[in-house]
């Protein structure tokens, strides 16, 4: 995978996802996961990182989309 590089809560994100796999993760389990021992911002905040971190993904062949609730890295 090409690399990039993202601020420290938007890589936890990404790894959230994609340790959630095919089945994808909801915005609630982003913030249960990511913001564990912190105050938890609004379900938006997910979607506004995820649209940063696809900006970062740009020249990868990956991706993050949301479907059915749940938020999935797949291929372009």
């Amino acid at each position: 995978m090409p690399g990039f590089r993202l601020p420290p809560i938007k890589a936890a994100i990404f790894d959230a996802i994609k340790a959630a796999g095919p089945c994808g993760i909801t915005s609630r389990g982003v913030l249960s996961s990511v913001y564990e021992a912190r105050a938890k911002p609004s379900k938006n905040a997910v979607k506004s990182h995820v649209w940063q971190i696809n900006e970062a993904l740009e020249n990868t062949d990956l991706i993050i989309k949301s479907s059915a609730g749940h938020w999935r890295l797949t291929q372009r």
